[in-house]
């Protein structure tokens, strides 16, 4: 289908037998909320986990290690050794703990009345669940406010998945709701974040002593001061140095 196609009022789409008619401008929107909720989300969630990893030097070292067992120095990250890093996933999953993108998720709608806690909650209530508190918990969480990507690989304690079937850990929502861009976000943010601790070491801008960690707290939870940081040295052989 070509692009003048799009033209038309309306596009007839045929999906699973069902004939569907969207307004053209509904399609066009659809693939820039695509595009914009991936960019924006991804990027935000690396820069968490780069100055977590910064303001912790001996969880970038452990890293650094995993990836230069792993994956050597001769060449770069690739998606198939992301089963064989461990500890990558941990740091990645402890990100999403400490600093959710989402500290509220996106809202919903209670479908019928029912009592949770000792309150009722009608029919039709919006709803929004406090990931951010959950994260934070002492009563889930050891020590919630360090940031210990082990705590993820230790048997038996919080076998948190990122697929919503734990309730401890939802950066991503559960059930029918769940985020349909999870797979593709959780892949870009661990290969990215491997490819940069990786193959190249990090100093912090000139005038720089520390990392602020403070949060924007909102729908959409950001960095107060975003990171600034310089490539210093370049680690692997096929980069020129």
């Amino acid at each position: 289908m070509r692009w003048r196609h799009f033209r038309l009022p309306f596009c007839i789409l045929f999906t699973c037998n069902t004939l569907c008619l969207i307004r053209t401008i509904t399609l066009l929107c659809i693939p820039q909320e695509l595009f914009s909720a991936r960019i924006d989300t991804s990027s935000t969630t690396l820069d968490s986990a780069m100055s977590e990893l910064l303001a912790n030097p001996h969880v970038l070292a452990k890293l650094r290690a995993e990836l230069d067992r792993v994956v050597g120095i001769d060449r770069w990250v690739e998606h198939s050794d992301i089963p064989h890093l461990p500890y990558l996933q941990a740091v990645v999953k402890e990100t999403f703990r400490k600093n959710p993108l989402g500290p509220l998720l996106v809202p919903r709608i209670s479908s019928e009345s029912s009592n949770v806690g000792g309150y009722t909650i009608p029919k039709g209530t919006r709803l929004f669940v406090n990931t951010w508190a959950i994260g934070h918990d002492p009563e889930v969480w050891k020590d919630p406010e360090v940031f210990m990507p082990e705590r993820f690989l230790v048997a038996g304690a919080n076998p948190a998945g990122l697929k919503g079937n734990s309730f401890e850990l939802l950066p991503f929502g559960s059930g029918r709701r769940i985020c349909p861009g999870m797979g593709l976000a959780v892949t870009i943010v661990e290969l990215t974040l491997s490819t940069l601790i990786h193959s190249l070491e990090w100093d912090l801008t000139p005038g720089q002593k520390s990392i602020d960690m403070s949060d924007k707290m909102a729908l959409v939870c950001d960095r107060v001061h975003p990171l600034l940081v310089l490539p210093a040295k370049a680690r692997l052989h096929t980069v020129k140095k």
